[in-house]
């Protein structure tokens, strides 16, 4: 059980592990160190990608001005990170084994609008009534925050390599478009 915990979770800053053996919880300030995300990260792996990224946004703007849940947020937050990962913007390696296999294996699937929900999400995310502002005190909310916007920075960064002159019909293409030629 350990050796898989520390293969497939290496960044994880806690895991509890019960009297049988068995993963208890898991706690980090990192977009992957919660239970939230890996649990999602294992439904993305086993079923259709894109969907479980469109519902993962789509759960949060859903919300509007509501009270933000933090799974939800937590969710939502692993999804952008996969987006980040996919063209090629991901952080500083703190993913999942599994899911580095995945994006491989599925780096065509997504769609760049996916980028601009992202921006929107992250946004609100950070905005009260947010439970993850709350969740986190003092020095862990200061490292969270800046963890987040650095994701925003990486969005943003992927979102402005697209001009009006290219076409892209996946993510994966964003970091490799292929711009149409100007008529003239």
């Amino acid at each position: 059980m350990t050796n898989y915990l520390a293969t497939n979770f290496p960044d994880v800053s806690i895991f509890l592990v019960n009297d049988v053996g068995g993963v208890m919880g898991a706690w980090g300030v990192g977009i992957f160190q919660n239970d939230t995300a890996l649990d999602w990260v294992g439904s993305l792996v086993d079923q259709d990608g894109a969907v479980q990224i469109h519902a993962a946004l789509d759960d949060v703007l859903g919300i509007r001005a509501d009270y933000l849940d933090a799974d939800l947020s937590d969710i939502a937050l692993a999804a952008i990170e996969v987006i980040a990962l996919l063209c090629g913007e991901g952080n500083d390696g703190s993913y999942p084994n599994v899911l580095r296999q995945w994006s491989i294996e599925n780096s065509a699937s997504f769609e760049p609008a996916m980028l601009e929900k992202s921006l929107v999400v992250i946004d609100r995310i950070l905005t009260k009534p947010s439970e993850n502002l709350e969740v986190f005190e003092g020095e862990a909310l200061v490292q969270w925050t800046g963890i987040v916007l650095a994701l925003r920075s990486r969005m943003e960064g992927i979102a402005s390599k697209l001009r009006p002159d290219t076409q892209l019909n996946t993510i994966s293409g964003i970091c490799s478009a292929e711009t149409e030629p100007n008529e003239r």
